[in-house]
């Protein structure tokens, strides 16, 4: 499993197998059902299978900001390019099949 704060722990999940105990990947996995997870470059365009990008979450599952932090709040989330209303934190650079091994994490 995978997890931001701004989602209440959990965002993807991973069922794992015999094999996985001997890996040295670390995949995230998919989406829990209230969310939706965007691989998106600078200009917040989905990036194709492969390419670094940024992951954004999005869903019923993401706080709608921080408590009693509208500042951090306005500079933490923005609103979604795929749909109304929706806000995504903004999170580490990961590439296509959704790796913690590739990915480069920015603290926020």
């Amino acid at each position: 499993m995978y997890g931001i704060t701004e989602t209440t722990v959990h965002v993807t999940y991973r069922p794992l197998s015999m094999t996985d105990l001997n890996s040295t990947a670390s995949v995230i996995g998919r989406p829990i059902p209230d969310l939706q997870v965007y691989l998106l470059d600078q200009h917040l365009q989905l990036v194709p299978v492969g390419v670094p990008g940024e992951m954004y979450v999005g869903g019923a599952g993401v706080t709608k900001g921080y408590l009693n932090r509208p500042e951090l709040t306005t500079e933490r989330f923005i609103s979604s390019p795929f749909e109304k209303d929706e806000v995504i934190p903004q999170p580490p650079l990961i590439r296509g099949a959704m790796s913690r091994q590739n990915c480069i994490k920015r603290e926020i």
